[in-house]
């Protein structure tokens, strides 16, 4: 009785599925990096608004990126358009250096290669998606999507530099202006956000993995899993 019952369900989950009457989409993603949020990580970083006047001060080395991971939710209104909602975020950290050259600026910062904070960004975005398929069978999606929102970008530096930073010459000057901007040793920023989905895949019905290729806020390349109910 037991495995009748069993067999009877497996063949019920079968059913619904080849029937192909889900409307909702739920699914979850990462990739190891978002180009576009590589970029706003540094943007929003205050270490990186002056670059050409700290250039050759600073050091970035053991750069870390902890990667980007998403939630999709999408409703199916008709075969082909899905509306729906996207939220991801992403992380990466650097251990920055002095090198400087000038005696001026080694007293002030310390000698070659001094350990002076450790950095550390967050990127969180949240749009509104559309998703247009164009291949919609029981086992296999094409699609193609935009999506518009919003992103938050927040960086931190968890060792503020604790030497006094006279203003002896523009490159000090500079740095004592970025160090005195951010007190309390963070910076955030808020922007935009947007994506292009240029190419998607979902293989499997009730349960499926998918992958795409975007343009924008999203990962270049991303893979996850995802159910539809």
């Amino acid at each position: 009785m037991k495995k009748l019952t069993i067999i009877i369900a497996a063949l019920t989950l079968s059913i619904a599925a080849s029937a192909h009457n889900f409307e909702h989409q739920l699914s979850v993603s990462g990739a190891p990096f978002t180009t576009t949020s590589m970029f706003l990580k540094f943007w929003a970083n205050p270490l990186f608004e002056k670059v050409p006047a700290i250039h050759g001060m600073l050091r970035l080395e053991n750069q870390q990126n902890y990667g980007t991971y998403g939630i999709n939710y999408h409703y199916e209104i008709v075969d082909w358009f899905q509306l729906g909602a996207k939220a991801s975020w992403d992380f990466n950290g650097f251990d920055l250096y002095a090198t400087p050259s000038d005696p001026t600026v080694i007293a002030a910062l310390g000698g070659n290669h001094e350990l002076l904070g450790r950095s550390q960004s967050h990127v969180i975005t949240a749009m509104l998606s559309m998703q247009f398929t164009y291949v919609n069978n029981d086992l296999v999606k094409l699609y193609s999507g935009i999506d518009l929102g919003a992103g938050y970008a927040r960086w931190t530096l968890s060792e503020i530099y604790d030497k006094p930073i006279p203003e002896l010459n523009d490159d000090l000057k500079m740095i004592k202006q970025i160090r005195d901007a951010c007190p309390n040793g963070s910076s955030n920023k808020f922007m935009p956000a947007f994506n292009i989905t240029a190419l998607g895949i979902n293989v499997g019905t009730f349960v499926y993995g998918m992958a795409e290729l975007n343009i924008g806020m999203e990962a270049p390349v991303k893979i996850g899993f995802g159910v539809r109910f």
